[in-house]
């Protein structure tokens, strides 16, 4: 039987190293078993991990509710090749009941695995890797999620059950994380009432599941902070948000940058915020969905930049949409842009790309873009299968008039004929106009 006192290397702190049974716990489960009986009700119970070593739990460790418990790589934090790995699950039962709310750390370890909390548990990890999933069942509690300095070497994700009125922030800073939207849920947290941050970090979001999201705010009030953080976001064909149910929702941007690696027809959406402070730098090929008012979107294939007005992309007097069109499962003649080209615009260019085949009938063998009088007035495609294409640099000519934009079912000839149905076009239209300059 090993010496207690000698494994108890300060009043609080148990070492755990299965190389050394004569010094040290052999597991952690042991540790923090020795703990409980030692230490005083209520004392805080630290563990601290040999470097070099592979900490496997026994089993699934249940946490004392009436305690803290922090689990550290032995001399603090360690370099990267000598780091404690450890390898196995927690449950934190609920605290609700306590005094106190509780606290969960784990530093300076390289740690896979799950961690379940219920009810008043501050779950915090610093200065290490770190691959599993936290899950949170703490309805009506303010309680923390804080991650310093981790790097996932695995697929991360955190969920949020129960109603997901979680009253507690999600801190992250100096991270570097690859988050993947779990497909059954399509978000990577849902929480309730709380303050979302991200200071300092890169992050990789990927969302195999449609109409994927960061963050589900469970349609309570909530905001998101992004402080000189790198959000790289790959839709995988879909469209993935920055959060659902988030109407009451503010978003603050400082020195924050996305980056969409999303394949054809995937973009970011930003709809939907109840308001925003600060703006994003967006380098994409496609045009994000509802961005805030001066969003600025760097094109990396055309070097093109430009700054959202609220209705157009613009760069001083050049004016850019860039859309991508449903076409619908029903057939139809022609499919509405819902946007105009403005009265006194000249049009410097327009292109088309079909970025889903679409099906015709009737005769239509591609489809025109333009209006009712000239219904390939600004391009048309000679086919209807994927990545057909059409440009145009048309005469120039100042419009009398708006111009409704449309996409139109076409004969080879560009006359408007027949229907389509299902897939997507993607539209991009420059033109110039003058604008006010602001007040003095």
């Amino acid at each position: 039987m090993m010496n207690d006192a000698v494994a108890q290397r300060t009043s609080r702190a148990l070492l755990v190293d299965p190389t050394m049974p004569a010094i040290a716990y052999p597991t952690v489960n042991a540790a923090f078993a020795a703990g409980k009986l030692q230490l005083p009700a209520g004392q805080e119970i630290v563990l601290e991990l040999a470097p070099g070593v592979t900490h496997t739990l026994t089993s699934d460790l249940t946490v004392d509710v009436t305690r803290n418990l922090t689990i550290i790589g032995m001399g603090g934090i360690r370099s990267l090749d000598s780091e404690p790995v450890m390898v196995g699950n927690f449950i934190l039962p609920s605290a609700v009941a306590e005094p106190a709310i509780r606290n969960f750390k784990v530093i300076g370890v390289k740690w896979q695995g799950n961690v379940t909390g219920n009810g008043k548990w501050n779950i915090i990890q610093r200065d290490g890797k770190y691959s599993g999933t936290i899950t949170r069942n703490q309805v009506g509690d303010s309680v923390e999620l804080e991650l310093h300095n981790i790097k996932n070497y695995g697929t991360i994700s955190v969920v949020d059950t129960g109603d997901g009125s979680i009253y507690g922030d999600i801190i992250c800073i100096g991270c570097e994380l690859a988050l993947s939207l779990p497909a059954s849920s399509s978000r990577w947290v849902v929480v309730g009432q709380n303050t979302s941050k991200f200071i300092n970090c890169y992050l990789e979001l990927m969302s195999p599941s449609a109409d994927g999201a960061f963050i589900d705010f469970s349609s309570d009030e909530g905001e998101m902070r992004f402080v000189n953080t790198q959000l790289h976001m790959n839709p995988m064909g879909q469209i993935c948000r920055l959060a659902r149910n988030h109407e009451n929702t503010w978003v603050r941007w400082w020195n924050s940058e996305i980056y969409d690696y999303g394949s054809s027809n995937s973009m970011i959406d930003f709809g939907g915020f109840d308001s925003f402070r600060g703006v994003p730098k967006l380098v994409s090929k496609y045009s994000p969905l509802s961005p805030p008012v001066g969003t600025v979107w760097t094109n990396p294939v055309t070097n093109a930049v430009l700054v959202w007005d609220g209705t157009y992309w613009r760069n001083g007097h050049v004016f850019t949409k860039d859309v991508t069109v449903a076409v619908g499962a029903s057939p139809v003649s022609d499919v509405d842009l819902e946007w105009d080209i403005p009265t006194g615009a000249f049009v410097v260019g327009a292109s088309i790309n079909i970025e889903s085949a679409i099906t015709g009938a009737g005769g239509a063998v591609g489809v025109g873009l333009g209006v009712a009088a000239d219904p390939d007035k600004y391009g048309k495609t000679a086919a209807l299968t994927k990545n057909a294409k059409g440009s145009i640099v048309p005469a120039l000519a100042i419009l009398a008039g708006a111009e409704d934009l449309k996409i139109y079912a076409i004969d080879a000839g560009g006359g408007a004929v027949g229907t389509i149905q299902n897939g997507s076009v993607r539209v991009f239209v420059s033109f110039i106009k003058g604008f006010d300059l602001p007040n003095a």
